[in-house]
């Protein structure tokens, strides 16, 4: 039998976890604002408290609707790149509203839009203004955008990279670079944005 003592306890624990994971999903959104900054030279540890909140940010705005590859608009094993195409323009042309609604709060506009394996696009937004865009009908979550940078520091030279940087002066900065093959899972975990 529960004492109340007992069930006090487990409130106490439970609100601790509840804590502690909210502690835990904003450490790892300051740590993906720093990153972004950090690539643009600015040291987001410097920047008053004020500053900090009215930095733009990139990010992407998941919709709480299903993307085509989910939505079941196309039968997997037998739907044309035609078909997928239309369908994901479809999905891209209902985001329509929810998108103005963003533009309304971040005075952005978008700057892509995925509709196939994600249902969402891009965007700058201010920090400040993450948690009013989290509040848009329709919006599963937002996303800070996530800087990565090669892990392989000898690749460019086992790629002979240096000969192209060379003689055409081009390094590739600013290029986003994806790679996605014809096995493409959208039900994979690591397919999902965040974890909501």
């Amino acid at each position: 039998a529960l004492t109340p003592a007992s069930n006090l306890s487990r409130k106490v624990s439970a609100s601790l976890a509840a804590r502690s994971a909210v502690d835990s999903r904003q450490e790892s959104i300051n740590a993906a604002i720093t990153a972004q900054l950090a690539a643009k030279k600015i040291d987001y540890s410097k920047l008053t408290k004020e500053q900090q909140q009215n930095v733009y940010v990139d990010v992407v705005v998941q919709m709480s609707a299903a993307p085509a590859s989910t939505n079941g608009s196309l039968i997997s094993q037998y739907s044309s790149t035609a078909q997928i195409q239309e369908e994901t323009r479809k999905v891209i042309a209902a985001q329509d509203s929810i998108k103005k609604a963003v533009q309304k709060i971040t005075g952005q506009t978008a700057s892509e839009s995925y509709g196939y394996v994600v249902n969402g696009f891009a965007t700058k937004a201010k920090v400040r203004d993450l948690e009013a865009i989290k509040k848009v009908a329709g919006v599963k979550s937002v996303t800070v955008n996530t800087v990565y940078y090669p892990s392989e520091a000898n690749a460019n030279s086992m790629a002979n990279v240096q000969s192209v940087w060379s003689a055409y002066k081009y390094k590739g900065e600013g290029t986003v670079v994806s790679v996605i093959d014809t096995g493409i899972d959208p039900n994979h975990k690591d397919m999902r944005l965040s974890s909501e």
